[in-house]
């Protein structure tokens, strides 16, 4: 539903950052997308129905968050973009945690301290779109502040690293192995800064978010004491 609609939203960027996606490619006509993306939406609604009323508003928030970040130019500036993109970080774990389990205080925890994550490195998304970002005049981190946000991403992928190992208390070697693991994800978007470095790093950069997300298995299992 998320992806639909950003990219119903962004074709004309999309033409220079993702080129290969359906509307710019010609799979998907201007015509059918937002028919498309808002059946996204009712069949989301539906599926979540079977789980209940709670699944179903929190799909609701999920797509309020996503019309505030799509319709309604909440993705156009610095903030805006990563407090939308962090609502609906939230918004999926909030659903999924619903479904396979009680939300309890291990569970809520953890979601809102990935939402707190998502809120201040997500702009790591941003540095390989940034030529298509310029030509619709969408102001993100490293447009407004290149120097700046390539000198904040190490920062906040060591920090996160360090402070995500002491508060699940997971192992020496588990703590040591994430937060050298953050320090190169960091360090490879202080150093490497072209437009192909950029995208492998955002692919490193969503491996070290997954373990992140996962350390908080740690409370409940001891899985990585080590």
């Amino acid at each position: 539903m998320c992806n639909v609609s950003n990219q119903v939203c962004r074709r004309k960027e999309d033409k220079i950052n993702h080129p290969w996606r359906p509307l710019p490619s010609g799979r998907v006509s201007e015509s059918q997308a937002p028919a498309i993306r808002w059946a996204t939406v009712a069949c989301c609604a539906s599926l979540s129905s079977i789980y209940g009323p709670e699944l179903v508003r929190i799909t609701l928030g999920l797509v309020a968050v996503t019309f505030a970040h799509d319709e309604l130019g909440g993705g156009n500036n610095v903030v805006g973009k990563a407090l939308c993109t962090a609502g609906a970080y939230i918004c999926f774990e909030f659903g999924a945690t619903t479904i396979i389990g009680v939300m309890d205080f291990v569970s809520v925890t953890a979601v809102i301290i990935s939402g707190i994550l998502v809120f201040t490195a997500i702009h790591a998304q941003d540095f390989p779109d940034v030529e298509g970002d310029k030509t619709v005049g969408r102001m993100t981190f490293p447009i407004y502040a290149l120097e700046l946000s390539r000198s904040f991403t190490p920062f906040v992928t060591i920090a996160w690293s360090a402070f995500l190992s002491w508060f699940w208390e997971v192992g020496s070697i588990s703590t040591t192995l994430f937060t050298w693991f953050g320090i190169y994800v960091g360090l490879r978007y202080y150093f490497w800064r072209t437009l192909e470095a950029d995208r492998k790093s955002y692919l490193t950069f969503n491996v070290w978010l997954m373990v992140a997300h996962v350390l908080p298995l740690h409370a409940r299992t001891s899985v990585l004491a080590f």
